[in-house]
């Protein structure tokens, strides 16, 4: 009688799964389930001419002639010298006359506050918007503007200042 150690029925054991696997993977009697058969797909419809209807939540795209419709007739040309302009509309008298000499040296915004920086004379200091461009915190800087005239808009992006007096507008930008 031959006495088996425990060791080699494990090694028997570990060689016939070692065998079962390769019998599986050779293609053996091992049996795999088919796949259940789907059912037929319905034949395609003949395409049929849709008429598309735009959505109501979409918004159409101008036409070349509305997007030249929207451009204000004499612009501002963006490459001629930046001095000042004087915007349309009949002069009034209602207040003094704009100083010719007023000039404008900067324009600064921050957290809200814009301001220009301008110069008459020898005499230089800052506009906000309101009456006669006086800022909150410049109540010892010189008044800069006649009486009547008011800073309408500071534009940093465009470096501008737009002055106003009744239905007069001027606009000073930086020089370049």
């Amino acid at each position: 009688m031959v006495r088996r150690s425990p060791d080699a029925a494990a090694l028997a054991a570990l060689l016939a799964l070692l065998a079962l696997a390769a019998c599986a993977d050779a293609g053996g009697d091992v049996a795999t389930p088919a796949p259940p058969a789907l059912p037929p797909a319905p034949a395609p419809a003949a395409p049929a001419e849709v008429e598309l209807q735009p959505s109501p939540a979409l918004t159409p795209s101008a036409t070349p002639q509305q997007v030249i419709d929207a451009v204000p007739i004499g612009r501002v040309d963006p490459f001629a010298p930046t001095t000042s302009a004087t915007a349309t509309g009949p002069a009034t008298t209602t207040a003094a006359a704009l100083p010719g000499d007023l000039r404008l040296t900067g324009v600064i915004g921050s957290g809200g506050d814009v301001r220009a920086f301008v110069q008459r004379g020898s005499q230089t200091g800052a506009l906000c918007l309101g009456s006669r461009g006086r800022c909150a915190d410049g109540a010892s800087e010189p008044v800069l503007l006649p009486a009547g005239w008011t800073v309408s808009a500071i534009d940093p992006a465009r470096a501008r200042l737009v002055l106003s007096s009744g239905r007069q507008r001027r606009i000073l930008a930086l020089a370049p």
